[in-house]
């Protein structure tokens, strides 16, 4: 049986290697009737392999992530789908980091919220619009 989708949904996949960020940050964005998180990864390999296969409208970038940083992988992301929707999410980018990320075609780079709540996709909504 095929997997349910929302239906006119933006498409997601989060990318952090902390297990329990993605789980408390997907929790949050499928809550959302117009978002679903469709892939997860702990690393900028992964990350590409989704993507390939996903497809997904938006992807959301830990910055700090093991081997390639965030904004290491959407320079990677954007070079090969240059379609592609980045936000880079970290607690820890400063205003160069945030340059670099937006330089490298992120939408945006964001301090990483504190908690999973309703600000994340409000500023999923703010950067991404469906097409």
């Amino acid at each position: 049986m095929a997997a349910k989708t929302k239906p006119s949904c933006l498409r997601i996949l989060i990318v952090d290697d902390h297990f329990y960020v993605r789980l408390g940050l997907a929790a949050s964005l499928n809550c959302e009737p117009d978002m679903e998180v469709v892939a997860e990864a702990a690393n900028a390999t992964e990350a590409l392999q989704l993507y390939r296969k996903k497809q997904p409208d938006l992807a959301i970038l830990d910055y700090e992530l093991p081997g390639q940083n965030g904004i290491e992988l959407t320079a990677a992301l954007i070079r090969e789908f240059p379609a592609a929707r980045v936000l880079l999410l970290s607690i820890h980018a400063g205003e160069e980091d945030v340059f670099r990320a937006t330089k490298a075609g992120a939408l945006a780079a964001r301090s990483a919220p504190t908690e999973a709540s309703s600000a994340t996709a409000t500023n999923v909504r703010a950067r991404c619009t469906l097409a």
